[in-house]
């Protein structure tokens, strides 16, 4: 099922209301390591986007309506970046341990896809600094570890292009 309305997606995000499996926001960030990779639709809560997902089937999609009033809510804004602070720790880029860097950065990994969402989600809700810390570290690595420039260049489009258009 997916969700879009507005005052359900805000109290989630604020960390009032649970998602479908009983999980606030906060839950989620308190997920260890292998809770985060095994968990297949955790991403598309914390980090929302306009658009459909292939890899979930209960999760929030929101427009410029709900973006521009979570804005105002300072609560969102801060555990968005907390989100993206702990991917970052889940991810390596904290203290750019190559080692758990390697367990994911190869081609077709499902966190690539989980990358490209992090990046454009944090811009559709002004962390453009954060989005672009992200995307940085995320090149660093993929380069690092020579991944396919298809999935480096959707990092790119998530982080330079218009956050709303499709990306192709």
């Amino acid at each position: 099922m997916i969700i879009t309305d507005k005052d359900w997606i805000i109290q989630f995000l604020s960390g009032k209301h649970c998602d479908f499996n009983g999980r606030v926001y906060e839950d989620i960030l308190f997920y260890d390591d292998d809770e985060m990779e095994k968990c297949h639709d955790h991403i598309q809560w914390i980090f929302p986007l306009h658009e459909k997902s292939n890899h979930a089937t209960n999760y929030p999609i929101i427009n410029k309506e709900i973006v521009e009033e979570c804005k105002k809510i300072p609560e969102i804004c801060e555990n968005i970046s907390s989100a993206i602070r702990r991917m970052e720790s889940f991810y390596g880029f904290d203290s750019v341990d190559r080692e758990k860097q390697k367990i994911w950065c190869k081609d077709f990994d499902h966190n690539l896809l989980r990358i490209t969402r992090i990046i454009r989600s944090s811009r559709i809700f002004g962390l453009e600094d954060e989005a672009d810390d992200f995307y940085l570290s995320s090149k660093d690595a993929g380069d690092y570890f020579s991944i396919c420039d298809f999935s480096k260049e959707y990092w790119k489009k998530a982080r330079y292009e218009d956050i709303y258009s499709p990306l192709r």
